[in-house]
């Protein structure tokens, strides 16, 4: 049995110590194919998945008809610094471009592809595509609450062949600052009500759900 530990950052904010990620889910040994498939009504073109040009970046788009949300997550050697949510709706009206506490971000569609440009405070402007998920997988941007502050995870995964992979976290803010912990996801396949499993450091013994970011439905 192997897991992931899949980490990242939440909210306008850098860390410490997390996203040390991008390691393959693997199958418990239930493997993928378990009685609860990934829901097939959900909408391809409501979630896109892709990458930042030249580095260990993911990106992702979700769009759930009024709720958007765009989250960039740096992997081992970007995290402090390529990661941040953006979640206004009006910001994020296709085609987008602004300029928000240090970041300039575009994006673009282009045959059902989001592509654009993303400058962070400490580094260069970079080239970013993200392909819209396949219903019958596992790859979208999923999102939780949990005591630790909020969850974010990205799951890639090209075909029902594939092995999902993914980056995320869970981070919160008080008075000594950002806090960021490890995710470690424990299902590998949706559940009926369309979630995922992940547990944090910080509450090994207890199991927190993840949805999809965008869950529009025919």
């Amino acid at each position: 049995m192997v897991q992931t530990l899949v980490s990242g950052i939440f909210a306008r904010m850098s860390s410490s110590k997390a996203c040390a990620c991008a390691v393959a889910l693997a199958c418990f040994s239930s493997g993928c194919s378990g009685d609860a498939e990934p829901d097939a009504t959900r909408q391809s073109s409501q979630m896109w998945v892709g990458q930042v040009q030249d580095s260990d970046v993911k990106v992702a788009f979700a769009d759930g008809g009024g709720s958007v949300a765009l989250f960039f997550c740096g992997g081992d050697s970007s995290y402090t610094t390529d990661t941040r949510w953006f979640t206004d709706a009006a910001m994020l009206s296709i085609p987008f471009s602004f300029r928000e506490s240090g970041w300039s971000v575009d994006g673009v569609m282009k045959k059902g592809s989001l592509s654009g440009t993303v400058q962070t405070e400490t580094a260069a402007a970079r080239a970013w595509t993200a392909e819209p998920s396949d219903p019958q997988t596992l790859a979208g941007l999923y999102s939780g609450e949990a005591p630790c502050g909020k969850i974010g995870l990205i799951v890639s995964q090209a075909s029902p062949d594939e092995e999902p992979s993914g980056q995320g976290a869970c981070l919160r803010v008080d008075s000594s600052g950002t806090i960021v912990e490890q995710v470690n996801p424990v299902r590998l396949e949706l559940s009926a009500a369309r979630e995922l499993q992940v547990t944090v450091p910080s509450a090994p013994d207890e199991l927190f759900t993840v949805r999809p970011a965008a869950s529009v439905r025919q």
